[in-house]
């Protein structure tokens, strides 16, 4: 355990040491940052656990065993900076870390008073039989956190997600998929540890085992996986204005049917003549700049008169383009991926899915039913 120990403080440290010596850092790169530092403060915890601490090391043992309260409000808080681009007031982070403030200072306060009403071991707080009752309500406080933020934070990711498809005509890299999924895993993770403290704890002693080692191993894993995608990951509104407009309902722009159809006219006009698509940095921002009309009317347009979105909506042209190509006999020694790229596309997985989406049929299969 110790070389795993050691192997997590390392990763969190040396992701931490990235994003400092990185001179173009966003704003959420501060909660990325944080994120990895209070890693590396619960590993080092852990350390002292499974040393068997003295007691002069108690009083930091209390402050580690509450710092999963903190993971929610910095996910929360990361997740918030990469979405709007406005900087978080610092009473709301104080607010946020309030309950671990609290548990923790009324803990040590109650450790001074009364050395034998609290008591560590292997990671767990045990109480005294006159404090027992109030630990198990603080144990479902503590999951009920979890469980709101966690809630939140995957609200905010779909939220964004079912957003993006009105935007955008490639969504891979700014989708945010990997934050949906180190959600979904955290909260797999919170249930198998949950499950082990109140059913299973006796059993995975007798093989050697605690469930803060459970815990350590998952953190470790998270490390890994947060680092790999949050270090790279950039924010994804520059101005207040971007975000305001992304999150802005074309529903309340007042478009009458006729307007729309108009819209709906000139952008089938110009995707055919100018293939703006075969741009693959394609926002509905900057194909309105082009048509000179304001962004939630064209979305409006691509709605009502098309019935698709605006993701849907340029990749069809894209998928189009594909299949002119791939029946161009100069374009036969030309790969499928490379085809792809020339429609604008940017990812194998994304021309994939889309293409079997719109055409019931792979690549593949497409290219070979007309050579049949």
């Amino acid at each position: 355990m110790n070389y795993l120990l050691f192997i997590g403080i390392v990763q969190a440290l040396f992701f931490s040491l990235l994003i400092i010596t990185n001179k173009r850092k966003n704003y959420s790169d501060f909660f990325v940052l944080f994120w990895f530092l209070l890693v590396a403060i619960h590993l080092t915890y852990y350390h002292f656990v499974f040393q068997n601490s003295e007691l002069k090391n108690q009083y930091f043992l209390i402050a580690g065993f509450f710092l999963p309260l903190i993971y929610g409000p910095v996910n929360f808080f990361y997740i918030q900076s990469l979405l709007v681009p406005s900087k978080t007031k610092k009473l709301n982070i104080v607010l946020h870390m309030a309950p671990y403030l609290f548990l923790t200072s009324l803990f040590i306060i109650i450790k001074l008073q009364d050395n034998e009403s609290i008591l560590i071991i292997n990671g767990r707080i045990s109480f005294s039989r006159e404090f027992s009752p109030y630990f198990k309500k603080i144990g479902f406080l503590l999951a009920l956190q979890a469980a709101i933020y966690v809630g939140y934070n995957y609200y905010l990711i779909v939220r964004y997600q079912k957003k993006l498809v009105e935007r955008v005509s490639n969504k891979s890299s700014i989708n945010l998929q990997w934050v949906k999924i180190y959600i979904i895993g955290s909260v797999i993770s919170f249930f198998i540890i949950f499950s082990i403290n109140s059913f299973a704890s006796e059993l995975l002693k007798a093989t050697g085992f605690y469930a803060s080692q459970v815990t350590m191993i998952v953190l470790i894993i998270q490390v890994t996986y947060f680092g790999f995608y949050a270090v790279k990951q950039t924010s994804l509104f520059s101005e207040k204005k971007d975000y305001d407009q992304f999150t802005t309902k074309y529903q309340k722009s007042g478009l009458s049917r006729k307007d729309a159809s108009r819209i709906a006219t000139l952008l089938e006009q110009f995707m055919k003549e100018q293939k703006p698509f075969l741009n693959p940095d394609l926002t509905i921002r900057s194909l309105s700049s082009d048509l000179k009309v304001s962004q939630n009317h064209l979305s409006q347009a691509i709605n009502e008169i098309f019935h698709q979105n605006f993701y849907t909506y340029t990749n069809s042209y894209r998928v189009a383009y594909v299949k002119e190509l791939i029946n161009n006999k100069a374009y036969d020694k030309m790969s499928l991926l490379g085809i792809a790229f020339e429609a604008g596309f940017n990812s194998k997985s994304s021309f994939n899915a889309i293409f079997k989406k719109l055409t019931r049929q792979t690549p593949n299969e497409y290219k070979k039913s007309i050579q049949e």
